[in-house]
């Protein structure tokens, strides 16, 4: 996520070749959040299978890969890192959006 005065065009170059920008489109995403150190890509898989399995139950079709998002700095103890697997799918979501099962949320980016 960048700051709404920025645009793709005029984001400042970052000093590390290990950090990157890319856009990634709005859409509606199906999300299981959980905490701890960053996961490697099993548990990513296994979140994301979760994901799948909750979308497939809710009648909805899953849509491409998942995608996982951090929202900490590096120096963050484990237990205060935020993780999030996300998922785009196709189809009408529960109205009102409900929890599929613990930590798992509908999700409107924009």
């Amino acid at each position: 996520m960048m700051p709404g005065k920025f645009t793709p065009e005029t984001l400042p170059r970052p000093d590390s070749r290990a950090v990157s920008f890319r856009t990634v489109p709005a859409g509606e995403y199906a999300v299981v959040t959980f905490s701890g150190a960053p996961p490697n890509e099993e548990v990513v898989e296994e979140r994301a299978e979760q994901v799948r399995q909750a979308l497939r139950d809710a009648g909805l079709e899953p849509i491409g890969l998942p995608r996982l998002d951090q929202y900490h700095p590096p120096f963050a103890l484990s237990c205060q890192r935020r993780n999030e697997v996300l998922m785009r799918y196709r189809g009408k979501p529960p109205s009102p959006p409900r929890r599929m099962f613990p930590r798992m949320f509908w999700e409107n980016s924009v």
